[in-house]
């Protein structure tokens, strides 16, 4: 019944449960384990007919020692002897192993040689003797019976089998009859039945001592075998284990007695073994379910039934395969994890036969191309993904895996099942025979469609942003001049009007100082066009409708297009209002317009169209500086030759053109760029060569209706009075000429070149001035500290401040402060006097600042 397919099962285990049965059956009979032969002599010695009367109480089973101490006393009674010793030969001596009627005082040696005593002479004869009326004299080598010297003695070898084993000796005093032949002839007898004895006990000892070490190896066996073993009787208790049984129940061994199975397993488990086990079913090992101290082990379990007797034991052989079973538990989550992971993972993971055929594809799939992983698996995955031209990249691919290396960062471009191309980046980590034969294909592929767009568009962006800085330095370049410069045009100007005043007007030197005006005129337009570029010029935004200002500029459009040219105009009604001066809305459409003119020199028709959009988050991400939200866009669409693109990327930078010399000054696109900036705006350019061109400025839509007031800042009243001005202005070529214009009607000048000299000048006043007039960028104190200071002390004091460059004044976006009153350089005597009596009569700030 015992299993020997299971390398844990084997015959060593069998015998070994066999043995320890007997063991434990003998232990159970009671019996001594000494088993004994003499009975089995008596029976033999009496079914001879040889009755021995003195030794019949005597071959019972006992040990050795007991039956030869047995024998010496009744041979001492049954002979009527004064002594009887029994010698037994071992190693080449006499041992005296018992005596009867012998004086403690008296002994003998306990060893005798061979040959030289009364003994070894019988043992080595192997005959036995009758001695009478012994003398020591006359008989030498009697030391052994030396107290009975003068009496008779008795010696005879105890043999079996023809083998000399002992000798028995009988001495009888000198005061007795001596001994006869009767009484050897019962000795002879006497010594064949010890012989008997002696040797079925030395053989009795021989196996015991066997017996005892097989006991031992067994049972080190048992004790020390790394499987657990359980012993249990028929109710599934235990009885005993070894100690790798209480080392994998955490238990000691001496508590596991009167405890069951059924206590530390699954019920059902142990059920359905044991009745099987009963029924006589073969048992093959089974997988059990151990719960301890609250944890779960699990033993492979093998039954195996002993019959000794009518008792039944059974041996519970077990490998403890816990920890098998927590690496494939440890697998199988390994396994659950890496196969979420794969199915989760945005690239796409893929197993290929050398021939193309997939045997395997993740869920990614579906995303990236379409397809379902069910439509791919089966299929050829190069004839399905790669049609067409893109053979020629899977035939580099494969003459790569073929040679037996794997591949990192390979772009391929597949198609989709709608037809679209996907760019995927692929590695491999391949299969390959021992022999270097590619044996499966494993890739994983990435797809990068998305961020090379998104890299092209931040090259786009780059682009872009370096172009917005190139513009950005220019225009810090034409602010930074414009300070200077338009001190001098205001000199040059204004001394030219005071010239021209007291020159004759048909005269050639009133025409020379009409010129030197003229160019100043221009020379201011070129600073203003800069600052407009540069978003440093001072607007009057106002909310205005698109529409309403095309429709006003419309007559001027037509002079300004050549005959050959069709305007076309298409305004969507109802527009939002936009946030923007008026004036430079103007100088947008113009300036566009005329650009699209003359790129037509052929004729053509020049579209002005409105509408509205909203700027979505894609386009806000791509172009800078863009706003989301709504948008009032205005569309200026020509037929022209169209815009190269080497060139679309430098169209609004300042003083480029691709006219000759003297066709333009380049200013004209970077005007318009600079103004829809600053109007919050955006522009964007798209043109083809030979089929014309469109430009789309978008400005934000604002929730309010158009602002209908007339423009107080684009006209000044030119008048005169007689109130106090303090002048304070560094360059001693304006403030002179603004002197001037202004003694002339009727004001009250007073100068200072810097604010630390206006405050001291303040200082010793009697009476404030009426108005500050003040330039805003001079050396030394800053310009308002002195104002702030000035209007402290006089806090009526009314603030006219005038510049070329005023930075300070304005917002980030050049929008001129609501409570500031400005005067931009250069001026005229009729700016200068209208922006100095409309500050007069206005209501002064409660805080004046610069």
């Amino acid at each position: 019944m015992v299993s020997t397919q299971h390398p844990f099962f084997g015959k060593k285990i069998h015998n070994l449960c066999y043995y320890l049965s007997l063991q434990r059956a003998a232990a159970a009979s009671g019996s001594s384990g000494d088993v004994s032969f003499m009975s089995g002599s008596k029976r033999r010695a009496t079914s001879r007919g040889r009755r021995i009367p003195w030794a019949e109480d005597v071959f019972v089973d006992a040990s050795l020692p007991e039956v030869l101490d047995r024998v010496a006393r009744t041979g001492l009674r049954s002979f009527d002897a004064g002594l009887c010793t029994i010698w037994l030969l071992h190693r080449g001596k006499l041992h005296l192993e018992a005596a009867a009627g012998m004086d403690p005082g008296q002994a003998p040696a306990r060893t005798l040689p061979l040959g030289r005593s009364l003994s070894g002479q019988t043992a080595v004869s192997s005959q036995e003797r009758l001695l009478a009326d012994i003398d020591s004299e006359r008989i030498p080598g009697l030391a052994d019976c030396e107290p009975y010297l003068g009496g008779s003695i008795l010696t005879a070898p105890i043999l079996f089998q023809g083998e000399c084993l002992g000798v028995i000796n009988l001495c009888r005093p000198g005061d007795l009859p001596p001994f006869d032949g009767t009484d050897l002839s019962r000795l002879v007898a006497s010594s064949a039945a010890i012989g008997l004895a002696v040797a079925a006990q030395r053989v009795v000892v021989a196996q015991t001592a066997e017996l005892r070490d097989q006991d031992q190896h067994l049972r080190t066996l048992f004790e020390d075998a790394p499987n657990p073993i359980f012993v249990l009787d028929w109710r599934g208790r235990f009885q005993e284990a070894n100690r790798a049984a209480a080392s994998f129940l955490g238990l000691p061994v001496a508590d596991l007695p009167g405890r069951s199975l059924r206590d530390l397993c699954s019920r059902e488990a142990i059920s359905d073994l044991w009745n099987g086990l009963i029924a006589g079913e073969a048992q093959s090992p089974r997988e059990v379910i151990f719960r301890i101290h609250g944890s779960e082990k699990t033993l492979l379990l093998n039954l195996v039934p002993v019959n000794v007797g009518s008792t039944v034991t059974y041996y519970a052989i077990g490998h403890d395969i816990t920890p098998i079973k927590e690496a494939e538990q440890e697998l199988r989550t390994s396994e659950d994890r890496y196969r979420r992971i794969v199915a989760a993972s945005p690239a796409l993971l893929c197993e290929l036969e050398p021939d193309g055929l997939t045997r395997y594809v993740n869920p990614a799939v579906e995303a990236i191309t379409g397809y379902t992983p069910e439509e791919v698996v089966g299929r050829n995955w190069w004839r399905l993904f790669y049609p067409g031209e893109s053979a020629a990249c899977v035939d580099s691919l494969l003459e790569l895996l073929l040679a037996g290396r794997d591949v990192r960062d390979y772009e391929m471009t597949m198609t989709a099942k709608d037809g679209t191309q996907r760019v995927l980046q692929w590695s491999s980590a391949n299969q390959y025979e021992p022999d270097g034969t590619l044996s499966l294909m494993v890739g994983f592929g990435l797809d990068i469609t998305e961020r090379l767009e998104a890299e092209r568009e931040k090259d786009a962006l780059g682009r872009q942003l370096y172009l917005a800085r190139r513009l950005e330095s220019v225009g810090r370049l034409a602010g930074g001049i414009a300070h200077d410069f338009n001190n001098l045009l205001t000199a040059i100007m204004n001394y030219a009007s005071l010239a021209a005043e007291e020159i004759p007007p048909h005269s050639q030197a009133y025409e020379d100082v009409m010129e030197i005006r003229k160019a100043g005129t221009r020379a201011t337009h070129l600073v203003r066009q800069l600052l407009a570029y540069s978003r440093k010029e001072v607007v009057h935004p106002r909310v205005v409708d698109l529409n309403h200002v095309l429709r006003d500029m419309l007559k001027m459009l037509e002079r300004l297009l050549v005959e050959h040219i069709r305007l076309d105009t298409r305004l969507q009604p109802n527009l939002p209002s936009i946030r923007i001066d008026p004036g430079q809305l103007e100088q947008i459409v113009v300036n566009l317009a005329i650009n699209a003119a003359q790129a037509m020199p052929k004729g053509g028709t020049l579209t002005i169209e409105t509408d509205v959009a909203s700027m979505d988050p894609e386009r806000v991400r791509r172009f800078l500086s863009v706003q989301e939200g709504k948008h009032v866009r205005l569309l200026i669409r020509d037929t022209g030759e169209g815009i190269p693109k080497d060139v679309l990327s430098k169209i609004f930078e300042p003083f480029f053109t691709t006219k000759g010399r003297g066709g333009g000054t380049g200013l004209g696109l970077a005007t318009v760029y600079g103004i829809v900036k600053q109007a919050s705006g955006a522009i964007f350019v798209d043109s083809t060569p030979g089929k014309g061109t469109e430009f789309e400025v978008a400005f934000p839509a604002v929730d309010q209706r158009p602002d209908t007031r007339p423009d107080s800042s684009l006209s000044h009243p030119m008048v005169g009075g007689q109130e106090r001005i303090l002048l304070v202005e560094d360059s001693e070529g304006v403030r002179d000429i603004a002197c001037r214009i202004l003694s002339r009607h009727g004001y009250e000048i007073l100068q200072a070149s810097s604010g630390d000299e206006a405050l001291d000048l303040l200082s010793r006043l009697d009476s404030p001035p009426d108005l500050l007039l003040t330039d805003v960028i001079m050396p030394g104190m800053p310009i308002q500290q002195m104002v702030e200071e000035a209007t402290r002390a006089y806090p009526t004091l009314r603030v006219l401040y005038m510049s070329g460059y005023p930075d300070s004044l304005v917002t980030a976006q050049g929008v001129l402060l609501d409570d500031v009153h400005f005067l931009p350089k250069p001026f005229t005597p009729k700016s200068l006097l209208g922006a100095v009596s409309q500050t007069l009569r206005a209501t002064p700030p409660p805080h004046p600042r610069p």
